[in-house]
């Protein structure tokens, strides 16, 4: 009778394990049919969302200085796919001038130093062309063409998915190259370890590492958002002496997205 009574324990088990596997599948499919990114929308909508809530009178704070956010979908790329639009965002001709010619030239400049990190060429060809042509894409927009031709670009999930790839590939390699800044702050894992696991395994969450790599890369800076219970905003500011940060983000827990002044 033990035996059997060990036996439908564990029928019972792998029929919990089933059923949670079956849900998390569900729950991912419902998430893949949301938007990647949506238009700009006003900022008060999200406030008035979370009216009641323990983080309604940060939000309200940050509501004050921002006007706009955009909404990225929770699949574990929010912080790349927030980063990767704001950084497009640049290439409106309407926004041409200095930052824009630097976000275009480190971007463009990506594969040589994906290539002296060690990566195989033919591991990030297609990646970098799918990121070469999505900025000759972008640069022939004219202004009130673009808001439609960047949410279609960000929108395609062919064409995303490489994009998205690659940014992870750039903040791996900035890992990779500037180990001695970054080991003590990987916990149980070795750099290599680290970023074949965290940073180039698509949909995982990006964490502060991350974000002080790629934001370093790019030589331009992010401040982050971060309402609290007790009604406060927590800012950071990746990396912390930037000269320059023009892109913001809002988090809640455990997602990003990107928000706007105008």
């Amino acid at each position: 009778a033990k035996v059997k009574d060990e036996g439908k324990i564990q029928e019972d088990i792998q029929e919990l394990i089933e059923k949670n596997t079956e849900y998390e599948n569900a729950l991912k499919n419902e998430i893949i049919k949301e938007i990647p990114i949506s238009r700009k929308e006003p900022f008060k909508g999200l406030v008035i969302q979370y009216e009641g809530n323990k983080y309604y009178e940060g939000l309200k704070k940050i509501n004050a200085s921002f006007n706009f956010i955009r909404h990225s979908r929770r699949d574990g790329n929010c912080f790349y796919r927030s980063y990767l639009i704001q950084l497009f965002e640049f290439l409106n001709p309407k926004n041409a001038g200095p930052e824009s010619l630097k976000v275009e030239k480190k971007l463009t400049e990506s594969k040589d130093f994906l290539l002296s990190a060690k990566y195989e060429e033919l591991a990030i060809e297609d990646s970098y062309l799918a990121l070469t042509q999505a900025i000759d894409q972008l640069k022939k927009l004219t202004p009130d063409k673009f808001e439609d031709g960047l949410i279609d670009l960000v929108s395609n999930a062919a064409t995303s998915n490489y994009l998205l790839f690659f940014l992870r590939l750039i903040t791996s390699a900035y890992i990779k190259k500037n180990a001695e800044l970054f080991m003590n702050f990987i916990v149980d894992d070795t750099v290599d370890g680290y970023c074949q696991r965290e940073v180039e395994h698509f949909d995982h969450d990006c964490d502060h590492i991350q974000i002080l790599a790629l934001t370093s890369y790019m030589e331009a800076g992010v401040i982050v958002h971060t309402p609290r219970e007790d009604g406060t905003v927590e800012t950071m500011k990746f990396p912390d002496e930037a000269k320059e940060y023009p892109v913001s983000m809002l988090y809640l827990p455990g997602h990003y997205d990107p928000i706007y002044k105008n």
